[in-house]
């Protein structure tokens, strides 16, 4: 994930299932809010467009686009210094989207593997 620090004797865990509203919400979290998030919504409640337009508010830039990974994958800058990761992709009736938050800036090849790598296994 770009960093070393993510594992090297610092809190992992896996938090409790959510579910709510039709969405089902997992994590995986490293050393605090650094951490893996995965969200399945029904298809027929929302549309990955408006999805999209959504979440990219939560940037404070505009967001890299990567082309070819999911329905659409990006990264960028949040609040609080993190970096975002997101990966959208639909199947099975579902939209399932991804997103990796880490501290700070990374190489722009580490975004595009993770998302890849996210795409692959949504």
């Amino acid at each position: 994930m770009g960093t070393a620090e993510l594992g090297q004797g610092k809190s992992q865990q896996e938090a409790e299932v959510e579910e709510g509203d039709g969405i089902t919400k997992y994590a995986c979290l490293y050393n605090g809010v650094n951490g893996l998030y995965l969200y399945v919504v029904p298809e027929k409640e929302q549309s990955v467009p408006s999805m999209v337009t959504q979440t990219k508010k939560q940037c404070v830039k505009p967001p890299t686009m990567l082309p070819g990974i999911g329905d659409a994958a990006w990264y960028c800058e949040v609040e609080g210094d993190f970096m975002s990761t997101v990966v959208y992709k639909r199947g099975h009736g579902q939209i399932r989207f991804a997103l990796v938050y880490l501290i700070g800036e990374t190489r722009s090849d580490v975004y595009k593997t993770m998302a890849e790598r996210l795409a692959e296994r949504l």
